[in-house]
Formats: structure tokens, C-alpha cells, sequence
């Protein structure tokens, strides 16, 4: 499995979308920090993770199909998964491979965006127009922390699923963009723990406000847990199962099923041909037989044998003994 990963991010060295999807993930940064740096009034470090928080939200789950589905993508594309099936690579080690490298680079996404904050914070910082101890920005870690871990987890097993399903990277960036704006409806919800992101949304902003949180803080702390270990298991296993089933054969139109029984026909000639190759060695040096015999004999052989493989004389001298 540790080859399957280094070919997977060798691939991923030369391809271009990497860069796109790194400025797609530096997004909230890249708006947040315009708005801050060209704006002269005094910001707090509570409002700008406010705003940082809330793109990323929306925009990464999007960052992480467009990468999980490019994986897979690219296997169905080149139909180079048929090659690591046949050197004994099992379809679960594939599975795993991409999605444990999806998972990686997701995080270290994550994590580029963080340390842009932190840089951005300290310049602020410095310049004397934000406000907030590092206190509260180690904080802010630990709850942005949970959440992308959450995110990556749970968005990796989906894409993972869609790509499988519609083996088409256009049809998952749809579902990624939708996926990540419907995130969002559920987070002002009491209820909205039964989604892990909408969950882990009020997770992070609870690091920044207790207020933020659920009323209901223990159940729906719990509530948010089981339902985040229950989504993750039962998409892993479907994607898993999507990946690994083996997909039936379109029907064929009139042309192709002729064609498929020839070669049903041809492919049916070799173990007649050595059943009668088989007859042939075992015959005795001389063999004679009348012409009426011979001819009938001939007749029931050509029903087994094409005439194409033996000579009439040499079926009808083998079938005499």
C-alpha cells in the first residue's frame, strides 16, 4: 500500500488543478485580509476569525471533492486501475490509498490556511489595529483543529462515493459546490448536530463564544459525536463497496451479441480440436473402413468438430477405431 500512495502523490506532483485548488482554500484569507489590510479601522481578532470561519465553511467541502474526485477520476480516465488490479493490488488497498492521500493533503490545506491567518494576525497585530491576547488565537487552533479534521473526514468519504457512482469529475464539483452552500442552512439549527458539519461549525465557534453553542450543550455534544462516528463508518464502508463492486455489462444491440456469439463459437473450437488431436495419437498404425461407414462417420464428426481443423480423411480414420 505505502507504493500505491507514493505513485499517488508523484501523480499529484504534475498536476496543474493542485495550485487552483490551494487559491481555493486560501480564499477566505485572500478576502478577509484585503478587507483588513485596505481597510484603516481597528479590527478584533473575534471578528476576523468570524469572517475566516464562515468561508471556509462553505468553500472547503468544495476544495475536498474536486481533490478526492480528480483522484479517482484519473484512474477511470487512463484506466490505469485495471494495471494495479493485475499486478495484485485488491480494489480496498486502491480505495484506501486515495482516500488516506486525499485525507493528507485536505489537512495540510487546512493547515496552510491557518498559519496565513496567523501571519495575517500578526501583522495586524503589529500595526496595532487588531485586538486580541495569543490567548484566544490558541484557542481559535484548537476549535479550527476540530473542525477541518471533522470536514475532511466525512466530506472525503462523500466525494468519494459521488466520484464512484457518476465517475465523472463534473457531476462531483456540482455536488461539492451544492454540498458546501447546504452545509451551511443547518448551522443556526438547535437540531443542526445531526450534521457533522453544521456540528462541528458550532464546535469551533464555541473555542470563540460559549454563546455560540447549542442551549442544549450535553446532548447535543453527544448527539453531534455518535452522529459524526455513524456518517463516517457508514459512507466509508459505501464508498468502499461502490469502489469495489464490479459493474455488469451493458445490453448489447443486435450487431454485438452476434458478434459475441462467434467468438463464443471460435473460442468453443480448441477443446474439440484436442479432443480429436487426443483420438488421433491413440489410433493404431493401419485402419481400414468401407466407404458407407466412413462416409457416415464423417457426417456425425463435422456436427463436433469444424472441417476447418482436420482433413475428412484423417477425422474419418480416427473415429473408425
Amino acid at each position: 500500500m505505502g507504493m500505491l500512495i507514493k505513485n499517488e502523490f508523484y501523480k499529484l506532483k504534475r498536476e496543474w488543478f493542485m495550485a487552483f485548488l490551494l487559491l481555493l482554500s486560501l480564499l477566505p484569507i485572500l478576502t478577509g485580509g484585503a478587507g483588513a489590510v485596505f481597510n484603516n479601522s481597528t479590527k478584533s481578532l473575534a471578528d476576523l476569525f468570524f469572517f475566516m470561519n464562515n468561508q471556509f465553511s462553505m468553500f472547503f467541502p468544495m476544495v475536498i471533492f474536486i481533490l478526492i474526485g480528480s483522484l479517482f477520476y484519473q484512474e477511470y480516465k487512463n484506466k490505469t486501475y485495471i494495471n494495479w488490479i493485475t499486478y495484485g493490488f485488491s480494489k480496498k488497498k486502491l480505495f484506501l490509498s486515495k482516500v488516506a492521500v486525499s485525507t493528507v493533503i485536505s489537512i495540510g490545506f487546512a493547515v496552510i490556511l491557518f498559519v496565513a491567518f496567523g501571519l495575517l494576525v500578526a501583522i495586524l497585530n503589529g500595526t496595532g489595529r487588531l485586538t486580541g491576547g495569543v490567548s484566544l488565537f490558541l484557542n481559535l487552533a484548537i476549535g479550527f483543529g476540530i473542525e477541518a479534521c471533522v470536514i475532511v473526514l466525512i466530506t472525503t468519504c462523500l466525494g468519494a462515493i459521488v466520484i464512484n457512482l457518476s465517475r465523472n469529475i463534473i457531476v462531483t464539483s456540482v455536488v461539492g459546490v451544492i454540498y458546501g452552500f447546504a452545509s451551511c442552512l443547518f448551522i443556526g439549527s438547535e437540531n443542526g448536530f445531526v450534521i457533522p458539519g453544521s456540528f462541528a461549525y458550532r464546535v469551533s465557534m464555541s473555542f470563540l463564544d460559549k454563546a455560540t453553542y447549542y442551549d442544549a450543550p450535553v446532548p447535543a455534544t453527544i448527539g453531534g459525536c455518535i452522529s459524526f462516528v455513524l456518517c463516517f463508518a457508514v459512507m466509508f464502508l459505501v464508498g468502499l463497496l461502490v469502489f469495489s463492486h464490479k459493474k455488469k455489462n451493458r445490453k448489447l444491440n443486435p450487431a454485438g451479441r452476434r458478434q459475441k456469439k462467434k467468438s463464443r463459437r471460435t473460442a468453443d473450437t480448441f477443446p474439440r480440436a484436442y479432443e480429436a488431436a487426443a483420438l488421433r495419437k491413440s489410433e493404431p498404425p493401419f485402419l481400414f473402413a468401407f466407404r458407407t461407414d466412413a462416409y457416415a462417420i464423417r457426417r456425425a464428426v463435422y456436427r463436433r468438430i469444424p472441417p476447418c481443423q482436420f482433413s475428412s480423411f484423417t477425422i474419418a480414420m480416427s473415429y473408425t477405431n
